[in-house]
């Protein structure tokens, strides 16, 4: 997997991406208090299906940090949807499918309403 970082109107956000080039993305949103090791399990077998992974590590974990420092901190699940739209929009990602996991599967939830003509797909899940 390959890190990067790419910069969103609010956020300078950090994520691994993996698989084929050609494959249809899927991005996988982690949870509280996780964070994007939480789909290391998930990743290989997806990428080996034919699917491109996009994991970011959300707001407030890993290398992601706010752009302003005045910017209000908030854990909003529809600021996370926010966000992962942001990143899809960062990335020239018109349409994409979602997996998420506790928090993460909130922020799906949002993404899905804020945007549904974007979603190919969203799976809610719990990890165990």
């Amino acid at each position: 997997m390959d890190a990067f970082v790419t910069t969103t109107p609010r956020l300078n956000l950090s994520y691994e991406r993996s698989g084929p080039a050609d494959g249809d993305i899927i991005i996988l949103v982690h949870g509280w208090p996780d964070s994007l090791r939480s789909w290391d399990s998930v990743v290989a077998g997806l990428n080996a299906a034919g699917y491109q992974t996009i994991v970011p590590s959300l707001r407030g974990y890993g290398a992601t940090t706010f752009r302003d420092t005045d910017t209000p901190r908030s854990g909003e699940t529809a600021a996370l949807a926010r966000d992962i739209l942001d990143l899809a929009d960062a990335l020239d990602i018109a349409r994409f499918g979602l997996v998420g996991h506790d928090w993460g599967t909130r922020a799906l939830f949002d993404a899905c309403i804020l945007a549904p003509e974007r979603i190919l797909y969203a799976v809610a899940l719990s990890l165990g």
